[in-house]
């Protein structure tokens, strides 16, 4: 089976060096899918001091296979404009 690398980035790169054996890509996938909502959600303050986190998936050659991207984007409290309600059908 082949290993797939999960590194979490932000400002820096956190290089994973064990990986994981999985059977293809879509296991791969789904995996830096969870692990993406694991680290959310253990650790949201990382994602709110940075506005962006990533999961790369690489393969041992660390050629990037694809990426679970994260971002906030919110605006300063003087850019917030009040949100305009649709009326409503009759």
């Amino acid at each position: 089976m082949p290993r797939y690398l999960f590194h979490c980035a932000s400002k820096a790169r956190e290089p994973d060096d064990q990986g994981a054996e999985l059977p293809d890509d879509h296991a791969a996938r789904q995996l830096a899918v969870r692990f993406a909502g694991e680290v959310i959600r253990d650790n949201p303050k990382e994602l709110w001091d940075h506005g962006n986190w990533r999961v790369e998936v690489t393969d041992p050659d660390d050629v990037v296979l694809f990426t679970v991207t994260t971002t906030i984007d919110a605006p300063k409290p003087r850019d917030r404009m009040p949100v305009k309600k649709s009326p409503k059908l009759q």
